[in-house]
């Protein structure tokens, strides 16, 4: 990692770039069960993660499985939000709104990059969902587009913009938010 960090870093020093680790992608790469059956281990260890390696945050990159319930949702976005600071980004990365809530999303992380992709093989997630939820204030949401599968990312800009929003790039290697 550090072979990568040392390539990125004049942009960091710039602050025209923040290296974030995402947990999830997937039912195959995503535990939530396992987190928030372990979420006095595992907030502590984010912190510790991202601090050894010079990391600028954390990203929840929310698709399946999903949070058992907002109880759960809330209470894993508190206690990581605790362990953070303000020091840290911490985002999530939903393409789906289960067990979500507007009031948590603005009052814990820093960003909502939404996945509204529309395409055949991801979940519909209008970026409305986001935009109309009670709570969440349009300044947080990122809504991206997933340049890996060749989306026309002018169309994609141009949408977002249109709902007044950032607009943010995302790629399985990477992804680039553009503020």
């Amino acid at each position: 990692m550090a072979n990568i960090l040392d390539l990125v870093q004049p942009l960091r020093v710039a602050n025209q770039l923040k290296v974030l680790i995402s947990l999830g992608h997937g039912s195959e790469f995503n535990d939530i069960p396992l987190i928030e059956d372990n979420l006095a281990t595992f907030a502590p260890s984010v912190k510790e993660f991202i601090t050894e390696n010079n990391l600028d945050g954390f990203d929840i990159d929310y698709e399946f499985p999903y949070f058992r319930d907002n109880h759960n949702f809330k209470e894993v976005a508190k206690k990581i939000r605790a362990e953070l600071g303000n020091n840290y980004l911490f985002t999530i990365t939903p393409n789906n709104t289960e067990s979500l809530d507007g009031i948590t999303l603005n009052t814990y992380f820093d960003y909502v990059n939404v996945q509204c992709y529309e395409y055949e093989k991801d979940r519909k997630c209008p970026i409305s969902n986001f935009t109309q939820m009670e709570g969440l204030s349009k300044s947080k949401i990122l809504a991206g587009e997933d340049i890996e599968n060749k989306e026309d990312i002018n169309n994609a800009v141009n949408k977002y913009k249109d709902h007044g929003l950032g607009a943010g790039l995302f790629h399985s290697k990477y992804r680039h938010n553009m503020v």
